[in-house]
């Protein structure tokens, strides 16, 4: 039972239950950019008729942590310390969203015989907005933007818990 009485099965109940209620935990949102280059081939795929601008595309992606996967064995109680741990799952790239407003457009670099801007048709649109949404995805999958969701996810982990964990026993602390 402990010294105050309270053993790991007290708090899992709490823990186990607000992973019950809230599976998916928003954590972190990053904004990115991401260099591309639209090329237009022109008359016979001859290079002075075709055109090449670069652009910059902006998105965003949205980190999770699936707190259905916290189970009792999750959970450990450290009675000499006051201190309960709660093993989170890493977090995941959960949805990448790309913002077609905020692209920034370079210059267009023209063949010799090349006239006026790059004009695409829809289904171009369509496909660059789809290859858009893969580099942003790319982007988004470095190690460097996990790393900063782990962190995030730690935080949003603790403000999740430690309330609940409080009621059960204010002398406890989450970690």
């Amino acid at each position: 039972n402990g010294v105050f009485g309270y053993k790991a099965a007290d708090f899992e109940d709490a823990v186990l239950g607000a992973a019950e209620q809230q599976q998916l935990l928003i954590v972190d949102e990053q904004e990115v950019s991401v260099p591309t280059t639209i090329t237009q081939a022109g008359l016979f795929s001859w290079a002075v008729f075709s055109k090449v601008q670069n652009e910059t595309i902006y998105g965003t992606g949205q980190y999770t942590i699936d707190l259905s996967k916290v189970t009792a064995s999750s959970i450990s109680l450290n009675e000499d310390t006051f201190t309960l741990t709660i093993a989170i799952p890493r977090a995941q790239l959960h949805q990448v969203t790309f913002d077609p407003s905020k692209t920034v457009l370079g210059d267009t670099d023209k063949g010799w015989l090349a006239f006026g801007d790059i004009q695409l048709t829809a289904e171009q649109t369509q496909e660059f907005q789809t290859e858009a949404v893969e580099k942003l995805t790319e982007r988004l999958k470095q190690q460097d933007c996990f790393d900063q969701a782990d962190r995030f996810a730690l935080l949003s982990a603790w403000e999740t818990y430690q309330p609940l964990v409080s009621q059960v026993s204010p002398a406890y602390k989450v970690n």
